[in-house]
């Protein structure tokens, strides 16, 4: 059997501090803490056997400048993910700098004890497609020390530079003509959480503009295929009881779960506009029903316009006083 990896968070548990000094004693930030304290938490890496990143130690070898952008994406398996961060590399390669991935899985506290693990003084800025608000603690600990930029995520702190798409008009856009031009009255939302993320919750407005509560059934997908698959039943006995409804999914995975199988059991008309629709970032929906209308969030466009605000503020070529950029999404 494989030993568990020892996080910061069990050096911090251990030393009885909290990862946050944690992070502060590996990055050598010394004058921070006191000297029993630097002390408890050496003892405790050495007990437990904590190797801290090194991959941003080993790249800055390889690389002359050091110029090292640490992008952290939520699920690496997510299409807007996969397309956000090959966005981000080919422009950073246009100025010699290294993109150094960092990969939440859709978990926090993935997010949490990879970020603080790392070397920031090889780190030259960061950019972080996060799991939810709770980067804010994260980023906290970073942003004295180099450039946070938020992808298609908003905290308004003054600090943070967000980059984030029209999620309530384009929302409200796509909820408009299904109902004004095709006549379905019902919404059937497939979402986890109503109020997680800014974005999550102006997408969620938008709908909301065109199709008022009651007339809104939320299915949760969760995390796994068991509640996919639940969420999947739920859906096909909502719209036996509401025929005219539209599934609206809040992510591309839900809708390439939810899409195929739908039309493989003809639970949706393939003749049709299919009354399914959701944000995605790739064309794979279309390649599997070209009737199916989406809003097309660029995320690959998004990617290069992050690394290329990142190089700007990093060599002070842009107003460093404005924090909010968009990128326009689309319907169609």
């Amino acid at each position: 059997m494989n030993k568990k990896r020892v996080t910061i968070t069990d050096v911090a548990k251990h030393a009885n501090v909290s990862t946050a000094t944690v992070s502060r004693f590996l990055n050598n930030h010394l004058n921070s803490m006191s000297k029993n304290t630097a002390n408890r938490i050496k003892r405790s890496i050495s007990h437990l056997g904590y190797v801290p990143n090194s991959m941003a130690r080993r790249l800055s070898c390889q690389n002359d400048s050091g110029s090292i952008i640490a992008v952290g994406v939520s699920d690496i398996e997510d299409p807007f993910s996969i397309r956000m961060f090959e966005g981000i590399q080919d422009q950073l390669s246009k100025y010699k700098y290294i993109p150094l991935l960092i990969n939440s899985a859709n978990k926090y506290k993935n997010e949490r004890d990879l970020f603080l693990s790392l070397d920031t003084s090889l780190i030259r800025g960061t950019i972080i497609h996060p799991v939810n608000e709770h980067i804010k603690d994260i980023a906290e600990l970073l942003k004295p020390r180099f450039p946070v930029i938020l992808a298609d995520k908003s905290i308004n702190d003054g600090f943070f530079y967000n980059i984030v798409a029209n999620n309530f008009e384009i929302a409200q856009k796509a909820g408009s003509f299904f109902k004004n031009n095709l006549g379905i009255q019902k919404l059937i939302l497939v979402t986890n959480a109503e109020s997680e993320m800014k974005v999550v919750r102006e997408r969620i407005a938008g709908i909301k503009y065109v199709y008022p509560e009651p007339d809104i059934t939320i299915v949760k997908p969760g995390h796994s295929k068991t509640s996919l698959n639940h969420a999947y039943h739920e859906i096909v006995r909502e719209l036996k009881r509401q025929p005219n409804s539209l599934i609206f999914c809040l992510t591309e995975q839900w809708l390439l779960h939810l899409l195929p199988r739908l039309l493989r059991n003809n639970v949706i008309d393939k003749e049709k506009i299919p009354n399914i629709t959701g944000f995605v970032s790739s064309k794979i929906v279309n390649l599997i029903n070209p009737r199916t209308k989406c809003i097309r969030t660029d995320a690959y466009k998004m990617g290069k316009y992050s690394a290329q605000l990142m190089y700007d503020i990093i060599n002070k070529q842009v107003d460093l006083n404005k924090k909010r950029y968009m990128v326009h999404a689309t319907f169609e």
